[in-house]
């Protein structure tokens, strides 16, 4: 390391005399232009840092050994940071690490503002929660006996007029507040004993609290937390924790999904290569280029004389994968009997000789045969299975775990079934990618275990969390990737944080479990999901004509029509390379269709934003309800011809009995509106129409909502409770209110199918897909009563649980909904069926081996006293003593809900696997095994951890990525981003993000008024930029966090400083008031008021004050301390506007808020009817071992609890198997469910299972898409920066001095010149003016009189001035020219047109948008459009035609004017040539200026100067002898010679007569010289 530093320095670059090698971490020591890498400095690599850490830390601990002190273990531990350079050794040339690299800025900022928001969410915990895990139930009569595990609020009382009582305190006194949470029984006191529950684990104070909000926030282990708390508090505080799941764990933390799937997808994209291969084959001396994918079949490898072998085998392929799955279903079987034992060698000698005909048929060259990575494969297994079915090895322990060979089989016929092969083909991609992110995973893991082996040293107890000890390097290794894969992490935190207790050393084992945990789940989790969204990603290459394949289908264009509007659309829309603006327009001619349905207007050209209220290919057909429609037959069969007519005719009558015209069907179409197609025009347009649908529209949603309502009131224990009442008690109306949700949905119904038919009209009820379900809704609602009708029981819980199928009908209340629920459970089923598909397939050969492995192997005796005394099956008889004195007989059992003894059993286990719930106690399990039929002990069989580690991350993680992958490419597909190019991605999250931009509020300029110039001069010092950025906003930004510290002192003793606090907050609280005051005296109230953060400020401050004072006065009202903490609280967020990282991260959950409300509306319609169907099938069932007063399905409000942690993935497959209740342990009873208390298999597996797949793969990954999408924009992956965003501001405030949103045209030139950074539109760079240039000519002028000849005077058509250098200025011009070239910038010609074209652009805009001007968004859009977009393609398909036809326009605009300076140029230039030609020729003829003999030299020039020369010119001069005296002048006339040309025939004229002839010249001409 100090040779490195030697060498390479230590932070600033060496200067001389040293080597030139590639900077350490890199793999190429060369630059791009073929010039030697400089040597990088030593700490400015990653890993060097670590090294220096690493070295550092190692002599700091041997000093502390060599002191005597050896219970640090911190230094221990970072000193194996040197293992990471394994890391750079094998990854430092993948690209997803590169990107990872790249994005760590990004992801720490992002990571620092979500700290903000976990920062509040503890500071509420503390606030709300403090000692609320201290309390417990003990037993009265003497107060030592303490229910641990039962947190309380409150004890039953009989001497309280209640009832019950409130907790006692610690010292024994009743405490104030009134009985809240769990009541303790009769017996017990619920009491204050001062010890947290599980050592401590508390709200009790911030860092507590920050763990805490932490686990909630990872959304394991949160549900234990939420029922803990709602015993010890009140019910709603559940509300706290289901906010901090959807807020930090569905919505926050997806960012980091965002990130590095972005990333993933720069770093893909910047490295892209076409995955076509070509090669060069020589067949009868004729080269042939043949072109085929790497993922090619591998008979198309065959020679072309060997096609007929080549179907044969294809042919056989069918044969043979038959085969396979009759192995597969053999190997399924519980076990092999005798009569089969054979049957897996006749199976391998069977594709033995599908390998020989394959190689006999094959090509003679065996090297072709092995070219094929299938054959390849096909024959190691054939091999394989061969050699196992050796009897010795047939008969040995080790050929249960050689059946793996047996079972990979499986994979012919799951790449023989097509979707699943493109599938796979689609997810895996390339599979280096995927084996080297289990690498790098794999190592990771392998150098966190040494870290974490150093630290923990085996201090944990083996009773503490099972068999995760940490005691050697595999048992480490598997515990991290416990924590890595999330499941029980928080066992292994509690138990370090208990063992570390005594060291005093808590803060580092927590701090390294949370920052391993939080980088492996946050980071490398998501990886996974980023390798699997780039290979769906499609080649940027095909992504434009995958765009307009797509936007033809859009549009309505059948495929036959959609190839000729294909190319008919790319021949028009032909890329062009340049800047936008820069390019002339060559496009193709287009077709007369595309014109006429894309085409706009020139008015509607620069109007509309973006196109809005184009036309479309397809309009919605308006269908003819007129009995004068004409009915085209065949022109051959005129019979045939009527009776097509007479079919259409009455397809247009609804029920075959309404026509168009028919008065009922008319008042009916009043109501509703169609489900398909359109109507009438005119009745459209009339607006009584419209309000009668909306009111019957509104009208008929309140009775959807209405209807559901009741269904989740009459739950069955409900109906039980009614049943106990008598007659006159029980409630009538709700009992019967399903005959009138019947009565009124009938009536829609007949009202739907007289105003448009059922099935045959064109736009017909049920020809729409969400009619469809109202329909199925209202047929469910029958269902019960035809059931009355035929006998059937109506109790069943299949006739109970229809009712929750009236809850599809909350689908129609939004329209937002609607395309959520089609975009994921309609359009994206097919991709949704392939993914489970394979997840199913997937999960077979796992199920089979895993049988193999474990079938039978997890029974063991319930005698867990004499352990030593039993061994087997066959010790475990007779009877034994148990830990609570009683006699039990032993029993050989499986004492585990979880069992490998059949294919269904093993495929069930690992499905809940998958979901990341239970799997380290089944992996537990498997350790703990000897063999069949004997007694389990600890670690027996320790490495069957690795199967259950490599299911996984195979199985749990692959799965969950798919499903995020199909979700996020279904959610891209309807918003229209799946097949945009990077560019493309880039210019709509950029433009999105212009959007929604604002102009500033603030004008800085100082008001009139002694006082408010004060204010102002507080509130926006002089040299500040805006308000947010003075040494005012500083102080406050200051004492908002001074007011964040004051807060985080609070715990659970703080009450003695209740006072010293007040006094702070009244003091932050004043100066908060002055900053309101400043504010609107300085800005105005409107101003003020046009801030959203203003209002929220000027609320929470007013209310934080009013409480303030109130506590000051002596009330302690609990709800008034907690109300002032929560205010004071929400005073932090006065720093979200200060922060660049906070407004960002405020941005994107304010543009994402909108359409989470509306994905959370969706959801809760699958919330309202699987929670109807719980509460009716399981609404009675009796609590099983992981039930409780709040998780049940006994009311809605804890069901819906429920849901939201099995959401999570929280204790699901528990509840699961505890809902599929044995009827042995329950009451059944089949003539009244009331009176039952059993569960259902069948129903439970049912329901758990499709919830779970629907709700956690499917609507929690549509967090992910919602995110991402706003994140893109928010986080815009470019150079812009809001640095230039502020300086096009402030040049717009410079011009709107009225501060109203509109600059004029007259202002235009002005704003745009002072438009700089990367919206600088100027023709000449900021510095090339007119000044310089003369500057640059001067200084240049002298070094170019050696090589220019002079032209001074020799000739006077080539009178130059001395100080006008042609040569000169062209050179000036040329290195201009050059500096932009080489700097890659547009040139002063290409700049001058984008000039013209922004500028001419903004000028029809105003014309056609509005009488004001141009607003402040439309002209940043404009000018972005011409600075930010790189060309063309950055632009939709949409956008390019809008973009196109907006051009040519401009084109034509610009060329006109373009034209017309020209004539205005040259006409009156022309006719002042000729006027001056007459001009000259009449002086010439005046008879004074010809001599008796010509002179003997040319004469010199006439000079014309001031007026002179329009005296001279106009012939008003005395027409003397002499010719004009010489004058200097920069200005020469260049008239013809009297002297050299004097004309011969024309008649000389004296000066008067000349002077009288020009001026008769003149005035014929002087209205030629006006105008042009």
């Amino acid at each position: 390391m100090l040779a490195k530093i030697v060498v390479c320095g230590l932070i600033l670059f060496p200067k001389s005399g040293l080597p030139t090698t590639a900077p350490s971490g890199t793999t190429d020591s060369k630059n791009a232009n073929g010039t030697e890498k400089p040597q990088a400095p030593f700490l400015r690599n990653t890993f060097n840092r670590m090294d220096v850490i690493a070295v550092a830390c190692f002599w700091i601990d041997y000093s502390l050994f060599l002191l005597g002190v050896q219970e640090i273990y911190i230094f221990k531990a970072l000193a194996a940071l040197r293992t990471f350079r394994l890391i750079n050794t094998f990854f430092s040339s993948w690209t997803p690490l590169h990107s990872l690299k790249k994005s760590v800025p990004l992801l720490l900022n992002i990571a620092l503002s979500i700290a903000f928001l976990f920062f509040i969410f503890s500071l509420v915990g503390v606030q709300s929660f403090k000692g609320s895990y201290t309390r417990r139930c003990v037993l009265e009569a003497n107060q030592t006996e303490v229910l641990e595990d039962q947190l309380c609020g409150g004890y039953y009382n009989v001497s309280d007029p209640r009832g019950k009582s409130s907790y006692l305190t610690i010292d024994g006194h009743l405490s104030s507040t009134a009985p809240k949470g769990y009541t303790c029984p009769v017996g017990y006191l619920c009491k204050d004993t001062g010890i947290n529950y599980d050592g401590d684990l508390s709200f009790d104070s911030i860092i507590p609290s920050m763990i805490q909000v932490y686990i909630l926030m990872t959304g394991q282990g949160w549900t234990d937390m939420m029922h803990k708390i709602m015993n010890s508090e009140h019910g709603w505080s559940s509300i706290y924790f289901v906010l901090v799941i959807l807020i930090m764990n569905f919505w926050i933390l997806n960012l980091f999904v965002a990130v590095i799937i972005e990333s993933e997808a720069i770093e893909s994209t910047e490295e892209y290569v076409p995955s076509v291969v070509l090669l060069s084959m020589h067949l009868s001396n004729h080269a042939v280029t043949i072109v085929f994918s790497p993922h090619c079949h591998p008979y198309l490898l065959l020679s072309m004389h060997s096609q007929w072998k080549k179907n044969q085998l294809r042919k056989m392929e069918f044969f043979w994968v038959l085969a396979i799955t009759a192995d597969i279903v053999f190997q399924c079987l519980p076990e092999y009997k005798s009569p089969l034992e054979q049957a897996e060698l006749w199976f391998s000698i069977l594709f033995a000789l599908d390998i020989a005909i394959r190689f006999t048929v094959w090509p003679s060259a065996s090297k072709r045969f092995f070219a094929s990575k299938k054959n390849n494969v096909d024959t190691f297994l054939v091999i394989a299975t061969l050699i196992i079915q050796i009897p010795p090895i047939r008969r040995s322990s080790a050929y249960v775990y050689l059946t793996i060979f047996q079972v990979m089989r499986i994979y012919r016929p799951i790449m023989y079934v097509e979707g699943l092969r493109l599938l796979i083909r689609r997810v895996i991609g390339g599979m280096a990618d995927i084996f080297r992110l289990i690498g790098f995973i794999a190592v990771f893991l392998g150098v966190a275990s040494v870290m974490a082996g150093l630290l923990f040293r085996n201090i944990v107890p083996d009773d503490a969390t099972g068999n995760m000890t940490f005691s050697d390097f595999y048992v480490i290794y598997l515990g991290m990737y416990q924590i890595f894969s999330g499941e029980s992490w928080t066992d292994i935190l509690y138990d370090f944080m208990s063992a570390e207790m005594p060291l005093h050393q808590v803060v580092v084992a927590t701090t390294f479990i949370i920052a391993f945990y939080s980088f492996a789940n946050f980071v490398l989790a998501n990886m996974i999901i980023a390798i699997i969204m780039d290979n769906f990603a499609e080649e940027e290459d095909k992504k434009h004509e995958l765009q307009i394949k797509n936007y033809a289908a859009m549009k309505g264009y059948h495929k036959e029509k959609e190839e000729a509007f294909k190319e008919d659309l790319e021949g028009y829309l032909k890329q062009h390379e340049q800047p936008v603006g820069v390019h002339h327009i060559t496009t193709s001619a287009v077709s007369e269709q595309v014109a006429c349905e894309f085409f706009f207007t020139d008015a509607a050209l620069f109007r509309g934003d973006d196109g809005k209220g184009r036309h479309k290919a397809n309009e919605e057909i308006e269908y003819c309800h007129s009995s004068s429609c004409k009915c085209q037959g065949s022109s051959g069969d005129i019979k045939r011809t009527w009776r097509n007519g007479l079919w259409k005719r009455m397809r247009q009558r609804s029920l075959f009995i309404f026509g168009p015209e028919n008065s009922i069907r008319k008042f009916c179409q009043m109501f509703v509106d169609t489900g398909r197609g359109s109507r009438k025009k005119d009745q459209l347009e009339k607006k009584s129409t419209k309000l009668t649908r909306k009111v019957f529209s509104f009208f008929i949603r309140l009775v959807i909502i209405a209807s559901v309502v009741v269904a989740m009131i009459t739950t069955p224990v409900w109906r039980y409770q009614q049943a106990m009442l008598s007659p006159e008690e029980r409630s009538d109306l709700v009992a019967n209110s399903d005959y009138i949700f019947m009565g009124i949905f009938t009536f829609e119904f007949l009202i739907h199918i007289i105003a448009d038919g059922l099935i045959l009209t064109p736009d017909a009820y049920l020809r729409s897909l969400w009619n469809q379900i109202d329909f199925f809704v209202l047929l469910s609602l029958y269902a019960p009563l035809v059931a009355k009708i035929v006998g059937f029981s109506m109790t069943s819980r299949f006739f109970r649980s229809i009712k929750a199928l009236r809850a599809l009908r909350l689908i129609n209340v939004s329209d937002y909904i609607k395309g959520t629920f089609h975009a994921v459970l309609v359009s994206g089923f097919p991709q949704l069926l392939d993914a489970t598909m394979l997840c199913i397939v997937l999960l077979i050969p796992f199920a089979i081996y895993g049988m193999r492995l474990f079938s039978g192997r997890f029974f063991s005796c319930n005698d867990t006293i004499n352990v030593d005394l039993i061994r087997g099956v066959n010790d475990c008889v007779g009877t034994f003593t148990s830990e609570t004195g009683f006699i039990m007989p032993r029993v050989w059992s499986n004492p585990h809900e979880y069992s490998f003894n059949n294919i269904g059993a093993s495929f069930l286990v690992l499905l809940e696997i998958v979901s990341q719930d239970g799997w380290i106690s089944v992996m537990g399990t498997a350790r703990n095994i000897q063999g069949l039929g004997l007694q389990p002990v600890q670690d027996a069989s320790r490495f069957n951890g690795i199967f259950f580690m490599i299911f996984n991350l195979a199985g749990g993680y692959f799965v969950t990525s798919l499903f995020v992958a199909i979700v996020i490419e279904n959610y891209s597909k309807r918003t229209g981003t799946a097949y945009m190019t990077v560019e493309q991605l880039r210019w709509k999250n950029l433009e999105q993000f212009l959007r929604s931009m604002k102009m500033s509020k603030a004008k800085m300029r100082q008001p009139p008024g002694q006082f408010r110039a004060f204010c102002f001069n507080i509130v926006a010092p002089e040299g500040a930029e805006h308000p947010k950025k003075g040494w005012f906003a500083r102080l406050l930004a200051f004492i908002t966090f001074l007011n964040g510290i004051i807060l985080a002192s609070e715990n659970v003793d703080a009450w003695n400083r209740e006072g010293v606090k007040n006094a702070f907050f009244l003091t932050f609280l004043l100066i908060y008031v002055f900053e309101i005051v400043a504010l609107i005296s300085a800005f105005g109230w409107r101003t003020y008021g046009a801030s959203k953060w203003n209002i929220y400020n000027g609320v929470v401050t007013t209310l934080a004050l009013l409480a303030t004072f109130m506590r000051i006065s002596g009330l302690n009202w609990q709800v008034l301390v907690q109300a002032q903490k929560l205010l004071m609280t929400a005073i932090l967020f006065r720093l979200v506007p200060r922060s660049d990282g906070l407004n960002r991260l405020f941005m994107t959950m304010a543009a994402s808020l909108e359409h989470i409300l509306k994905l959370l509306g969706a959801w809760l319609v699958v919330f309202a009817v699987y929670g109807i169907i719980f509460m009716e099938v399981f609404g009675l069932t009796a609590y099983g071992p992981n039930g409780s007063e709040q998780v049940n399905f006994r009311s809605i409000s804890t069901t819906l609890l429920v849901l939201v942690g099995m959401s999570t993935g929280e204790g699901w497959k528990d509840l699961m198997h505890d809902f599929a209740m044995d009827k042995n342990l329950c009451v059944n009873r089949r003539d009244d469910y009331l009176q039952s208390s059993c569960g259902s298999t069948q129903w439970a597996y049912t329901l758990f299972i499709t919830f779970n797949v629907i709700s956690m793969y499917i609507f929690t990954n549509m967090f992910i898409a919602e995110v991402m999408q706003k994140f893109s924009y928010v986080y815009p992956t470019t150079h812009f920066t809001r640095n230039d965003l502020r300086s096009f501001k402030m040049a717009w405030d410079e011009i709107d001095t009225n501060h109203d949103g509109y600059i004029t045209e007259k202002d235009l030139g002005t704003f745009l010149s002072k438009l700089r950074g990367f919206f600088e539109v100027r023709i000449h760079k900021e510095g090339r003016n007119l000044k310089l240039i003369v500057d640059t000519l001067r200084r240049i002028s002298g070094t170019l009189k050696k090589t220019i000849k002079e032209k001074i005077i020799r000739d006077r058509r080539d009178l130059i001035d001395q100080e006008y250098n042609v040569e000169a200025f062209n050179l000036v011009m040329a290195r201009l020219d050059k500096e932009d070239e080489d700097n890659k910038a547009m040139s002063v010609q290409q700049r001058r047109r984008v000039y013209e074209f922004l500028y001419r652009e903004v000028v029809m805009t105003m014309k056609n948008r509005s009488i004001h001007g141009i607003a402040f968004h439309k002209m940043l859009l404009i000018v972005a459009r011409y600075t930010l977009a790189k060309d063309e393609s950055c632009f939709s398909i949409e956008e390019q035609l809008l973009h196109r036809q907006r051009m040519e326009v401009l084109h034509r605009v610009v060329n006109e004017i373009l034209a017309k300076s020209v004539r205005r140029k040259i006409i009156p230039r022309l006719r002042f040539l000729m006027y001056r030609q007459k001009v000259l020729s009449i002086q010439a003829r005046i008879k004074d200026l010809y001599p008796a003999s010509p002179p003997t030299s040319p004469a010199s020039p006439t000079p014309v100067q001031g007026g002179e020369d329009k005296k001279q010119l106009s012939g008003s001069g005395s027409g003397g002898g002499a010719p004009p005296t010489r004058r200097r002048s920069s200005v020469w006339i260049r008239p013809k010679n009297p002297i050299s040309e004097t004309p011969s025939d024309e008649k000389l004229l004296t000066a008067d007569e000349a002077d009288a002839e020009i001026r008769q010249l003149r005035s014929t001409w002087k209205c030629k010289l006006v105008s042009p």
